[in-house]
C-alpha cells in the first residue's frame, strides 16, 4: 500500500480542472484521482480531502490519498508526495486516530444518515431547541462510531468516546448520471488500542463506514 498527500500544481490547465472538480464537490474529485491510478486494475484507494490553510496553494483542496498502486500523474496536474505504507502495530498499542465518515443506520428496509434519524426520532421535535437537537445529533455519531467498533471486528478497541471536530452536509453530483447525492460526513478524532494488528490493517485499507467514493471511510492513525 502507499500513502500520498496530493496537491494541484499552479498550471493554468491545473487551475481549470481544479474549477471544475470543485464544482462537482466529493465524487468530483474521486473521478480526477481515479485518472492517477491507471496501473491499479481495480482503482483501488480511499481519500481525504481538506484545504490548504496557509502558503501560496492557501483554500486550494489537497488529499491524502490511500492505494495499491502509487499515484502517476501523466498530465502534469499535481504535486505527488507518496511513501510506503506498511505500519508496525501490536497488540496493546495505544493510538491516536483521526476519521472522517458517513454514519448511516438501516431501519425500516432502507439506510438513514444516523444524525438526522435520530433528529427524526424526538419526540414533539418541532419545540425542541436547537442546542439540543445538536446534542442528541452529536450523541447519535459518537455512539455509531463506538458501536461499530465494538461490534465489528476492525482489530481495536476504544475505551473514551471519541471527540466531533465537526460535521456538515455535503452536496455532489455523479457525472455519469447527473444525480445530486447528499450525506452527512462527521471528523472524529480519538484514542484506540490495537486488539488484533493484522485485522486493523485489513480495516485501514478497506475503510471505514459509507460514501468512501466521496472521501469518507480513511482511518489515519498517530503514535501518541
Amino acid at each position: 500500500m502507499y500513502l500520498s498527500r496530493i496537491r494541484f500544481n499552479t498550471s493554468s490547465g491545473a487551475i481549470n480542472i481544479l474549477a471544475d472538480t470543485l464544482r462537482s464537490g466529493g465524487y468530483g474529485s474521486h473521478q480526477l484521482l481515479w485518472q492517477l491510478f491507471t496501473d491499479d486494475a481495480y482503482r483501488s484507494f480511499l481519500f481525504r480531502e481538506d484545504q490548504i490553510l496557509d502558503g501560496p496553494l492557501k483554500g486550494t483542496p489537497q488529499y491524502l490519498v490511500l492505494s495499491r498502486t502509487p499515484p502517476r500523474d501523466k498530465n502534469g496536474v499535481f504535486l505527488l508526495e507518496t511513501k510506503p505504507f506498511a505500519p508496525r502495530l501490536a497488540a496493546g498499542q495505544r493510538l491516536g486516530f483521526s476519521l472522517r465518515a458517513n454514519p448511516t443506520v438501516f431501519s425500516h428496509g432502507k439506510r438513514h444518515d444516523v444524525l438526522m434519524h435520530a433528529k427524526k426520532q424526538l419526540p414533539d421535535r418541532e419545540n425542541v431547541g436547537l442546542d439540543e437537537k445538536a446534542k442528541v445529533m452529536e450523541e447519535a455519531a459518537i455512539n455509531w462510531l463506538c458501536n461499530a467498533m465494538r461490534t465489528t471486528s476492525w482489530g481495536i478497541s476504544i475505551d473514551v468516546p471519541p471527540v466531533i471536530l465537526s460535521q456538515r452536509q455535503n452536496q455532489t453530483i455523479k457525472t455519469n448520471s447527473g444525480q445530486n447525492i447528499s450525506f452527512t460526513s462527521v471528523d472524529y478524532e480519538g484514542v484506540l488500542s490495537v486488539t488484533d494488528p493484522e485485522r486493523l490493517i485489513t480495516t485501514i485499507e478497506n475503510g471505514v463506514g459509507k460514501a468512501r467514493a466521496f472521501g469518507c471511510g480513511l482511518l489515519l492513525l498517530r503514535r501518541l
